[in-house]
């Protein structure tokens, strides 16, 4: 019987400065992002979901079926079963 990877809770500070940077860059970039009416800046966008991560109000989360990352927010992990 094959059981599906589950997926997996990404501590951020492992990561090297600059995968961390181009991650948050794609995040920021993908379609459908919405900050809002006011045009923010790509140097903004990410300034502000590093401060997420870094307040643990998001969290990067490893999708092994796909070798995906997406970044989720507390409350979404935690429905997923990845947080107390």
């Amino acid at each position: 019987m094959n059981s599906v990877p589950l997926p997996v809770l990404v501590p951020f500070t492992r990561l090297e400065a600059d995968t961390l940077q181009c991650l948050l860059e794609d995040f920021a970039t993908r379609d459908g992002t919405d900050y809002g009416e006011v045009e923010m800046s790509l140097v903004t966008r990410v300034q502000l979901l590093h401060e997420q991560l870094k307040s643990g109000d998001a969290r990067l989360v490893y999708f092994p079926v796909d070798e995906s990352i997406q970044l989720l927010s507390q409350r979404e992990a935690k429905a997923m079963g990845l947080e107390d």
